[in-house]
C-alpha cells in the first residue's frame, strides 16, 4: 500500500489507542491532532478523569463484549509484563444490591456472564458469604489502571512508532485535512476519537452523544482490593465502586451516572455520600473509623461520552476525505479501547484502499498493454508452482458441499460423469473469462495468479454457506426489486474475508481446471483427469461411492455471472443508468447491452459497483457497502489488465467508473482519467469513433463536457482536443441525444465554456509572466456570442395556448439555460479580472442573484434542476446573506440523497470553507479561486516521478 497520511482527531484513550495500532501498520504517516493532550484536566478531556478498570457490563452477543473480550488480553499483557504502563492486576467483587441502577450492572453480576471464561479466577460467591442487603457476589481478577502514567506511556509509544503530535482545534472535522495539520500538507484519513465533542464537532454533531457525569474522591488510603456495587439508596444515578491505582496513584472512591449533567464542579454533599459509602463498603479504608480519617488527594469530576445505541465504529466520505469514527463508548474507554482500536484500525485500512489513487495504476498499466510479451507456457508452469507454495489465504471464495477423504479409492465409473462435488459461491463474485485465443493484453483469467494462489483442501473451506448481499435483495417470486419502506435482512460479511491484498483478491480463483470462477452456482462435474487420483490402495477392496448432491430444486443455477445479477441489470438499465442525464433518451452513453456485461468481467463488476452503491443508499444497507466497494476493486483490476485495445466495453467502463466515482466525490484525478480515455480512443483513429454508432458518440460527448467542466474550475486547458467537440456539434439534437439531453445545456454554451476553458489556462500562465500581457479580446468575443444567445425555450404568453408540450416543461428549460449563461458570465467576470471595482461586484452581484432565481424557478422535483449544480457553486460563492446560502445548502442536501451522488455534498463542504472567510470588504480580491485550482491539489507519487492533480467535477 502507497503511504497515507492520517490524522487521528483527539488524544484520549480511544485516539491514543487507535494512533499505536495504525503505527505498528507499515504504510501510514500519523498525527495525533487534539486541543488536550496528556497532563491536560479538563471537563471535556474524559480519559484523565476516569477510574479505568476492566469491569465488563456489555450485553452477551453485542458488537461492545466482544470489544470488551478483545481489549482483555492486551491489559493483561500490559499488567504482567510492562509495568512501566501503569496497569497492574487486581481482585475485584461486584456486588448487586439490588437498585434501579443494577440493569447497568446486570452482565457484570450474572451468575453466567459471557467474560467469565475471559478474566481469571472467577467465581460466583455463596449466599452465606453476602452480607445483609446484598442478593448476589461475583469475585474475579482485574485491571487497574494509572491513567496519569498510561496516558503519557501510550503517547511515548506511538512517538517511538513515528506518529507526530499536534495541538489543535477544530470547527469542521474537515479542518484536520487542511495545510499545517500534517507535515506534508495531504491527508488521506481522519480518524474521529473526539468523545464527547462529537456532539459538537461540525460534519459530524452527533445529538445521540450526551454526558454520563461521573464524579469522584481520589485518596490516599489503600482498599486492597476493587469493590463495586450496582447500586445505592443515596439515588438511582449513584454508584458505589473502589480501585486502587498503579504505582501510588491512589484509590478511586466512585461514584455518580448522571446522564445529560455537564456539570463541572464537584458536588460536595455527592462527594460525602461517596465516601460513606466506600468505608462502609471497605472498613479498612479507615482502619474501621469515620470519614474524617480519609486522606482526600483530590476531587474530580469527568464527562462519560455516551451515545444512543453504543460505541460508533464506522466509515464514511465527508467532503473528499474517508472519515473513520471511534467514539461514544461511554465508561467502558478503557476497557474496550484495543477492541475498538482494532476494528477502526481495520476500517482505515478499507478505506484507504478505497481511494481514487488506484485508478493511477490503471493508466500506468496501458503503454505496457500495448507492448506485452506473452510469458513463455514453461515460466508461467514454474511460476504457478511457487505460488502454490505460498501461504493460503485467509478465506479462498469457495465452498465444498460434497468433498471425497483423502483417501484413494477406485473410481466408480458412472454414466453421464455424475456429480462428483458442487462448488458454490461467496459474495461477492468475480468471474475471470479463459479465451486461449486471446492477445496477452487481452486476455484476463491466467493473470488472475498474480494475486492470489489457490490450494484446493477442503480444509481451508468456507465453513457455511454466504449469499450475495446483491441477491439478498430480491424477491425471486415476484422478482422485484426493494422500495426505501423495505426492511433488509443482511449481515454484515466478515471484514476479514472481503479484504486482502486488494478488495476482490480472495475471490478471484485459478483456472487451472478450466473453471469459470468462482462458481455462479452451476454444479462443476469432475472430469476423468480429476478423478485419476481416485485410485484403489493396495488391499483396499471398497468401492468409492459417489454420492448424489443435494437436489438443486430450490437452489437457482446461472448459465453466468451476468444471468446471475440479472435482476440487478435490469434495475441498473431500467433506474441508475439514467440517474446522471438530465432525462432518458434513445442512445444513452451509460446504458449497457446484457450480452456485452456477459462477455467483459470488468464492465460487469463496474454496473454491480455503480448499482450497490445506489443500493446500498436507498435502502441503508451497510452489506452493500462492502459490496461497492469489492466490485469497484474487481472492475477495476481486471480493467487494467484489458487496456491494450480499445473496444465498446472499455469505453462503456470508462463512463461508468467515472460515474461511480462522482458518486464519492467531487475531486479526484479526474484528469488522469480523462488523459486515459483520450488514449483509448487515439489508439483506434480518431476518424473510427467519429464513424462509429450514436451511441460511441453520446458516450464521447459525456467525456468531453467531463473534460470542459473540470477544466474550466481548474482553470487548465482541455484535456481533448477542441476538434473533438467541434466534430460532436454537426450530431447534436439529430442523434438520438443532445448536450442538454446528456447535461441540461446547450452545445453553444458547451462550446463557450470550452473556449474559456482554454483562455483561462492561457491567462493563468500570463499572470506569472513578468513582461506578458494577456489579450482580452478572445475573451470579449466568447462574451459577446453568450451575451446575444437567443434561449428559445421563452415562452411568450400568446404562444401558451398553441404549445404541444407542457408550458412548465418548457419554462423549466427556460430557466435551466438562463442559470448556464448567466454562469458562464459570472464565470469571466471572475476570472479574467484580478481585482475588482464597485461596479464590477454590482455586476456580480446581480449574475448571482439571477442564476440562484432561476435555479429557484424549477421545482425541485425536476431532473433538470439537478444539472446546475456549477452555476450553483460560482452563485452562491458571491452570496454573503443567509437566504440564499440557506437555499443551497438545502439544494446541495436534496440532491444529494435523491440522486445519491455525492459530490453535491463535496461542493457543499467547499461552499462553507470559502464561505468561512468571506468578507464583504475584500470581495474584490477574494473569490472561489482562492480555494479552487490546480495548484491547491497537486500531490506528488511515492516516486515523486510525476504529480496526481485531483480536481474538481461539479458538471
Amino acid at each position: 500500500m502507497a503511504q497515507k497520511n492520517v490524522v487521528v482527531i483527539g488524544a484520549g484513550v480511544a485516539g491514543l489507542t487507535t494512533a499505536l495500532l495504525l503505527s505498528k501498520v507499515p504504510g501510514y504517516k500519523i498525527v495525533v491532532a487534539a486541543k488536550h493532550m496528556p497532563g491536560d484536566y479538563d471537563i471535556e478531556y474524559a480519559s484523565p478523569w476516569a477510574g479505568a478498570n476492566y469491569m465488563p457490563v456489555s450485553v452477551r452477543g453485542t458488537k461492545a463484549a466482544e470489544w470488551d473480550k478483545n481489549t482483555w488480553s492486551p491489559l493483561e499483557d500490559l499488567a504482567a509484563n510492562h509495568p512501566e504502563a501503569g496497569v497492574h492486576f487486581q481482585g475485584n467483587r461486584s456486588k448487586d444490591a439490588n437498585s434501579t441502577t443494577a440493569s447497568w450492572f446486570a452482565e457484570l453480576l450474572s451468575s453466567n456472564p459471557w467474560f467469565k471464561g475471559v478474566v481469571p479466577n472467577f467465581r460466583q460467591l455463596p449466599s452465606s458469604a453476602l452480607p445483609p442487603g446484598v442478593n448476589s457476589a461475583t469475585v474475579f481478577t482485574s485491571v487497574c489502571i494509572n491513567t496519569a502514567i498510561y496516558l503519557p506511556w501510550l503517547v511515548s509509544q506511538c512517538l517511538k512508532n513515528g506518529c507526530i503530535f499536534k495541538r489543535a482545534v477544530f470547527g469542521h472535522i474537515l479542518e484536520a485535512a487542511r495545510p499545517g495539520i500534517h507535515p506534508s500538507n495531504r491527508v488521506d484519513l481522519i480518524v474521529n476519537c473526539t468523545g464527547l465533542m462529537a456532539s459538537k464537532l461540525g460534519g459530524v454533531e452527533d445529538k445521540t452523544v450526551v454526558p454520563a457525569r461521573g464524579q469522584i474522591v481520589i485518596v490516599r488510603n489503600d482498599a486492597g482490593k476493587m469493590m463495586s456495587v450496582s447500586g445505592t439508596d443515596d439515588g438511582n444515578d449513584e454508584a458505589c465502586y473502589i480501585m486502587t491505582r498503579a504505582a501510588g496513584g491512589g484509590t478511586i472512591l466512585g461514584g455518580s451516572y448522571q446522564k445529560g449533567n455537564w456539570e463541572s464542579q464537584a458536588d460536595p454533599n455527592l462527594a460525602i455520600r461517596i465516601m460513606k459509602r466506600a468505608v462502609k463498603m471497605c472498613p479498612q479504608l479507615t482502619g474501621g473509623k469515620g470519614i474524617e480519617h480519609l486522606d482526600i488527594i483530590r476531587h474530580g469530576v469527568g464527562l462519560r461520552p455516551v451515545r444512543e445505541g453504543g460505541t460508533r465504529i464506522d466509515k464514511e466520505r465527508i467532503g473528499d476525505v474517508w472519515v473513520v469514527h471511534n467514539y461514544g463508548a461511554g465508561g467502558a474507554g478503557y476497557q474496550s479501547s484495543y477492541g475498538c482500536a482494532q476494528d477502526a484500525g481495520h476500517l482505515t485500512g478499507q478505506a484507504a484502499l478505497s481511494t481514487p489513487y488506484l485508478w493511477d495504476l490503471v493508466w500506468k498499466d496501458l503503454a505496457v498493454a500495448n507492448n506485452a510479451v506473452a510469458p513463455s507456457q514453461e515460466d508461467n508452469t514454474t511460476e504457478r508452482r511457487q505460488r502454490r507454495r505460498q501461504p493460503f489465504p485467509q478465506h479462498t471464495g469457495f465452498k465444498f458441499v460434497q468433498g471425497r477423504p483423502k483417501r484413494k479409492r477406485k473410481q466408480k465409473r458412472c454414466e453421464n460423469n455424475q456429480f462428483h462435488f458442487l462448488v458454490m459461491p461467496t459474495s461477492p463474485d468475480v468471474i475471470g473469462v479463459s479465451n486461449s485465443d486471446a492477445s496477452p493484453a487481452s486476455t484476463t483469467s491466467l493473470q488472475y495468479e498474480d494475486y492470489v494462489s489457490i490450494d484446493y483442501t477442503a480444509e481451508h473451506c468456507d465453513k457455511s454457506p454466504r449469499h450475495s448481499s446483491f441477491l439478498q435483495l430480491f424477491d425471486r417470486s415476484n422478482r422485484s426489486y426493494l422500495t426505501d419502506d423495505v426492511q433488509l435482512a443482511i449481515s454484515d460479511p466478515n471484514p476479514s474475508e472481503s479484504w486482502s491484498k486488494f478488495p476482490g483478491a480472495n475471490d478471484l480463483l485459478s483456472t487451472e481446471f478450466g473453471m469459470i470462477l468462482p462458481s455462479i452456482n452451476l454444479p462443476y462435474i469432475a472430469d476423468d483427469s480429476m478423478l485419476e487420483e481416485f485410485q484403489p490402495m493396495e488391499g483396499d477392496d471398497h468401492p468409492i461411492d459417489v454420492e448424489e448432491p443435494p437436489p438443486l430444486m430450490n437452489s437457482v443455477c446461472y448459465r453466468n455471472l451476468a444471468h446471475k445479477y440479472g435482476e440487478i441489470l435490469r434495475l441498473y438499465d431500467e433506474e441508475f443508468c439514467v440517474v446522471p442525464l438530465s432525462t432518458d433518451c434513445v442512445h444513452n452513453p451509460f446504458r449497457v447491452p446484457v450480452e456485452r456485461c456477459e462477455s467483459s468481467p470488468f464492465l460487469l463488476h463496474a454496473i454491480l459497483a455503480i448499482s450497490s452503491h445506489h443500493l446500498a443508499k436507498k435502502n441503508e444497507c451497510a452489506a452493500l457497502t462492502v459490496d461497492m466497494h469489492n466490485h469497484w476493486s474487481a472492475a477495476v483490476q481486471l480493467f487494467s489488465k484489458s487496456l491494450g485495445q480499445c473496444s465498446p466495453p472499455l469505453l462503456d467502463t470508462i463512463l461508468i467508473l467515472v460515474n461511480f466515482d462522482t458518486t464519492q466525490s467531487a475531486s479526484s484525478p479526474w484528469g488522469m482519467h480523462l488523459t486515459g480515455a483520450l488514449s483509448l480512443l487515439e489508439q483506434s483513429g480518431v476518424i473510427k469513433w467519429y464513424q462509429r454508432c450514436s451511441r460511441t458518440r453520446a458516450q464521447v460527448a459525456m467525456l468531453v463536457w467531463w473534460d470542459i467542466t473540470v477544466a474550466l474550475i481548474s482553470r487548465r486547458e482541455p484535456i481533448f482536443p477542441l476538434s473533438y467537440l467541434e466534430m460532436l456539434i454537426d450530431y447534436d439534437q439529430s442523434d438520438g441525444w443532445s448536450f442538454f439531453i446528456l447535461n441540461a445545456c446547450p452545445v453553444e454554451l458547451v462550446m463557450a465554456m470550452a473556449r474559456l476553458a482554454k483562455l483561462a489556462a492561457i491567462y493563468e500562465k500570463t499572470t506569472k509572466m513578468e513582461w506578458t500581457i494577456f489579450d482580452r479580446t478572445p475573451v470579449d468575443a466568447v462574451i459577446q456570442v453568450v451575451r446575444d444567445f437567443i434561449n428559445r425555450e421563452a415562452v411568450n404568453f400568446d404562444e401558451v395556448e398553441f404549445l404541444e408540450e407542457d408550458p412548465d416543461t418548457r419554462r423549466n428549460r427556460f430557466h435551466c439555460i438562463e442559470a448556464w449563461r448567466h454562469a458562464i458570465l459570472l464565470y469571466a467576470c471572475r476570472v479574467f479580472t484580478p481585482k475588482q471595482d464597485v461596479y464590477q461586484i454590482c455586476h456580480i452581484n446581480h449574475l448571482a442573484r439571477i442564476i440562484l432565481d432561476s435555479v429557484r424557478s424549477i421545482p425541485n422535483t425536476e431532473i433538470i434542476q439537478k444539472q446546475l449544480l456549477l452555476p450553483i457553486f460560482l452563485a452562491a460563492s458571491e452570496m454573503g446573506d443567509e437566504h440564499n446560502r440557506s437555499f443551497v445548502r438545502e439544494y446541495c442536501k436534496h440532491w444529494n440523497n435523491v440522486s445519491r451522488f455525492y459530490h453535491f455534498q463535496s461542493a457543499l463542504v467547499l461552499l462553507e470553507s470559502i464561505w468561512s472567510v468571506w468578507d464583504p470588504s475584500t470581495r474584490d480580491v477574494y473569490w472561489w479561486g482562492a480555494k479552487v485550482g490546480m495548484k491547491d491539489y497537486m500531490y506528488s507519487n511515492n516516486n515523486g516521478a510525476r504529480d496526481i492533480i485531483s480536481e474538481l467535477l461539479l458538471g
